[in-house]
């Protein structure tokens, strides 16, 4: 009975520990050790041509603070509830496009908060659909890098639990001040790698 109690803790402790390497792995204060990794490994090899790059466009909606973000073009559409055009965060790929270095950046949406979730982890959207019941599952919005390659900069997402709402940026300037003045988490999670606007 003993072993089995030492099994089931060992298990559980190697679990918690991969699970804090793979989150580690996506903050922010580890990009810059990736930046000097990959360019030691000359990792700029086979990347899509930039000019097939369209505009990841960021929408805001003032009631609630909501954020959106979208590779569509900015007709009625993408503009439904509110949401005001808040600028090109970043280059994407279109959502069709299969390329060796890209993949989809999946959209989570949250009914009861309003919330609108991104990332291009498939086992991370699986986990927010799974722990939330209020969440939905709005398929693929880009194409874009699942790792630092190509010249590429993390689309950092911060997450505020006053307004229970994520904001999306690549502009450090930008993190410092969602940080300091508006009530954001302090240590970002990298949602993909897009290239820069």
């Amino acid at each position: 009975m003993m072993k089995s109690h030492t099994t089931i803790l060992t298990s559980l402790l190697l679990a918690s520990t991969l699970a804090n390497a793979l989150q580690v792995r996506f903050k922010k204060s580890d990009v810059a050790e990736q930046e000097r990794i990959l360019a030691r490994r000359g990792d700029m090899t086979n990347c899509p041509s930039p000019t097939d790059a369209i505009p990841l466009h960021r929408l805001f909606q003032n009631e609630g603070e909501l954020y959106r973000i979208t590779a569509r073009s900015l007709d009625s559409d993408a503009l439904d509830g509110g949401y005001e055009f808040d600028g090109v965060t970043a280059q994407v790929f279109h959502p069709d496009v299969n390329h060796a270095m890209t993949g989809p950046m999946y959209h989570v949406y949250n009914s009861q908060t309003r919330d609108n979730f991104y990332t291009s982890d498939a086992e991370e959207r699986d986990a927010m659909l799974r722990r939330d019941g209020d969440c939905v599952d709005k398929g693929a919005v880009a194409s874009v890098f699942v790792r630092r390659v190509c010249g590429s900069k993390p689309l950092y997402r911060l997450y505020n639990p006053m307004t229970m709402n994520h904001f999306y940026t690549v502009d450090d300037a930008e993190v410092d001040e969602a940080v300091a003045e508006r009530g954001y988490d302090d240590e970002p999670a990298v949602a993909a790698f897009v290239l820069p606007k």
